[in-house]
């Protein structure tokens, strides 16, 4: 059973009818979030009453998500890995990473460059297999992608971005209080809503 409702921020919240405590807490999962503690819904529509029974485990449809978000942190979560030694700082790890790096980059130029600037087939091959070290299937494959579609192939930079920017604020702010998996747990606490938002949200903690 789940509920299609969103809640941006669940702790303090009423969101259509829906209130959290403070205990709650949202695991992220697919196309649902789980909602863990106590929450109360208006099932029938005429507030929230000592007749709406509290439902201590719920599974809410994700909706609205942003992609910037969810591709970014995919990005962010590799460069994280590598901050904190995955494969023992290997160098060869570290090429590898830089040039998926460089894809992500260059899958944002591209998508510019192609429906902004009108950037040819032979120039957008050029770029990816001259600047950006992709193999001529790879490139091929990403110049379709690109022209069947748009700005998607630029939210995984644009959302690491902003989330590897802001954590880098964020740390600042906090000094020696700053806990990294703190961060992770309490930004991803939000959802897949963007990042400009969680931002904010964590701000006026």
């Amino acid at each position: 059973e789940y509920y299609e409702i969103q809640i941006s921020n669940l702790q303090g919240q009423v969101t259509n009818g829906c209130i959290v405590n403070s205990s709650c807490t949202s695991l992220p999962g697919g196309n649902f979030n789980t909602i863990t503690g106590t929450l109360y819904f208006d099932a029938t529509g005429n507030g929230l009453d000592v007749s709406d029974l509290p439902h201590p485990y719920v599974k809410l449809k994700s909706i609205m998500g942003n992609g910037a978000m969810v591709e970014g942190w995919a990005v962010y979560a590799e460069r994280m890995m590598m901050e904190n030694g995955y494969g023992n700082g290997q160098p060869e790890l570290w090429l590898m990473y830089y040039k998926w790096n460089l894809r992500v980059i260059s899958n944002t130029i591209l998508d510019y460059s192609i429906h902004v600037k009108g950037m040819t087939e032979d120039q957008a091959i050029a770029l990816m297999m001259n600047e950006a070290f992709q193999q001529q299937a790879e490139a091929e494959g990403k110049w379709r992608r690109a022209t069947l579609s748009q700005v998607q192939l630029t939210s995984y930079y644009s959302g690491y971005r902003e989330i590897y920017d802001f954590r880098e604020e964020y740390k600042k702010s906090q000094g020696k209080d700053f806990d990294l998996k703190t961060f992770h747990e309490t930004f991803l606490s939000y959802g897949s809503a963007p990042v400009k938002y969680i931002r904010q949200l964590m701000q006026s903690k």
